[in-house]
């Protein structure tokens, strides 16, 4: 395939991706705002917050990649702004007390999490295995 036809495809999908609102920004969303579906769900919610340097560096290096991996269709990422929301009705197991924090929920409520930042390899690693066991 050459360079031209490559670069070609990859703005085609990032376009889509963009025009469906999964790209701009990784904007936080509250959890009150994600209309509810029909049977089992997974979702990864990570907790951050403005002022948190590990956060600015997940969004950074570690968040971009899992947009457009195979995992993503399983479990859509989403991003918690710690200070915006009532952490209490996201149905988690316990506090959240590292940032970023990546929970893996399953109908609303919480099955496994990542706490503090990881490499991005191993992030993968980890979320792959957590989503496999949960599907």
């Amino acid at each position: 395939m050459s360079r031209y036809r490559q670069v070609l495809q990859f703005f085609v999908v990032a376009s889509l991706v963009a025009a469906a609102g999964a790209l701009p920004g990784f904007a936080a969303h509250d959890a009150a705002s994600v209309p509810a579906q029909q049977g089992p769900r997974l979702e990864l919610l990570v907790f951050e917050t403005d002022a948190c340097t590990y956060c600015e560096i997940f969004r950074r290096d570690v968040a971009p990649g899992y947009r457009f991996a195979p995992l993503a269709a399983s479990a859509p990422l989403r991003f918690i702004d710690v200070a915006k929301v009532d952490l209490d009705r996201i149905g988690l197991a316990a506090r959240v007390d590292i940032l970023p924090t990546t929970v893996l929920m399953r109908d609303g409520h919480e099955v496994e999490r990542i706490t503090g930042l990881t490499a991005a390899e191993t992030y993968y690693i980890l979320l792959k295995h957590m989503i496999a066991k949960n599907e």
